[in-house]
């Protein structure tokens, strides 16, 4: 599609440029108002004039919105590779949260059975760190969960705008090919 675009925006550009520098843009009647042939053939140089302008302006818009939908993509991408990593991130912090659970019930199991006061402070202190680490840990693990909605969020948005321009997209692209079978018949050949 974007090729047929391009050639035919080159061909209409060039074809623009030849007919504005052959036939003045005034509307006044030829010279001789009887030569009906040479009227038909203004009439029909205006008409590929007008189609021309008309094509180009297409052709540009369709340029523009496809620069556009390639930001969008680059952008949904890079959002999704954030996705992935926070997403790896917070499974991690789950396994270590696990991991410290087990810690800190096995250091309990063995606080309860130890007699000597000495060893049971030590065990206390290692318990209210690990659950410290850990608290800390899950809340790193919500903030990443937030932030992980909000990029969420963001790839819906940069999704729905390049299903905005891909409508754009195809609307230019029908009235090109309306505007192409509006052409004339000699040209068309």
């Amino acid at each position: 599609m974007l090729k047929r675009l391009f050639r035919f925006t080159v061909c209409g550009a060039l074809g623009f440029f030849v007919s504005a520098a052959l036939v003045p843009q005034s509307t006044a009647e030829p010279a001789s108002s009887g030569d009906k042939t040479l009227r038909e053939l203004l009439d029909e140089v205006r008409l590929l004039r007008r189609v021309l302008q008309e094509s180009s302006v297409g052709s540009l818009r369709a340029q523009i919105l496809l620069t556009q939908r390639q930001g969008h993509d680059e952008r949904a991408v890079q959002i999704d590779r954030q996705l992935a990593g926070m997403r790896s991130t917070r499974n991690d912090m789950g396994n270590q949260i696990a991991r410290m659970n087990g810690q800190i019930s096995e250091f309990e199991r063995v606080l309860t059975a130890e007699s000597d006061p000495e060893k049971r402070s030590a065990y206390e202190a290692q318990i209210r760190v690990m659950v410290l680490e850990r608290d800390q840990l899950q809340q790193n693990q919500q903030k990443s969960f937030e932030r992980e909605q909000e990029l969420e969020a963001q790839v819906s948005r940069e999704t729905a705008e390049v299903e905005r321009i891909q409508k754009e997209l195809d609307r230019i692209e029908s009235d090109l090919a309306a505007i192409q079978k509006s052409r004339p018949r000699s040209e068309a050949n």
